[in-house]
């Protein structure tokens, strides 16, 4: 989760017509002295949408893997009992077929209803899906919302920040990001 927020703050930073539109949807719903609660987040769905676009440019665990239990034919490939699939969550978002100019970070691709329902699965897919996934959404979305009610997330260079696959995608550098207050 923590490696989320660091990506979505620093995707965020990159784009400040983004984080202005974002600040706007928080100050619509979130009363001032008001602590941001579960209610409200039903009401922002830029901000669930910059958190989805986030994790489809930068998934912090890039695969997940499955093993069969049976014998499977899939497609023209019959796989024995005990075969590890991998899915490479990382591609899927990258897939142009799915997300025009995908190496674009755009939150408002997540406001149509027309994306295909496997095109994304930062949290993986089916019954082993992440058991924390509620959790982490939560977090992540609570914890974006009070930092840029509070903060201004400034990008202090321009260089980009290459993700390092490391079983988890890791910044290779550390992230250019300032917090100005609000």
């Amino acid at each position: 989760t923590a490696n989320s927020l660091v990506w979505a703050l620093y995707n965020i930073s990159c784009k400040p017509d983004v984080q202005a539109k974002l600040f706007e949807e928080i100050q619509n719903v979130v009363s001032p002295g008001e602590d941001p609660n579960c209610e409200h987040l039903k009401k922002m769905p830029y901000l669930k949408a910059c958190l989805k676009e986030s994790m489809r440019l930068t998934p912090s665990v890039p695969f997940t893997t499955r093993t069969l239990d049976k014998e499977t034919v899939l497609g023209d490939y019959a796989l024995p009992k005990g075969t590890v699939l991998m899915i490479n969550t990382y591609t899927l978002g990258c897939n142009e077929e799915y997300f025009s100019n995908w190496s674009e970070f755009q939150p408002e691709r997540w406001l149509q209803k027309n994306i295909h329902p496997f095109s994304h699965a930062p949290f993986g897919i089916g019954k082993r899906m992440c058991v924390g996934r509620r959790l982490a959404e939560l977090q992540l979305q609570l914890a974006l919302c009070w930092l840029i009610r509070k903060y201004q997330i400034v990008a202090t260079d321009d260089k980009p920040v290459e993700a390092l696959h490391l079983g988890i995608l890791i910044p290779n550098r550390e992230v250019p990001i300032a917090f100005k207050k609000r």
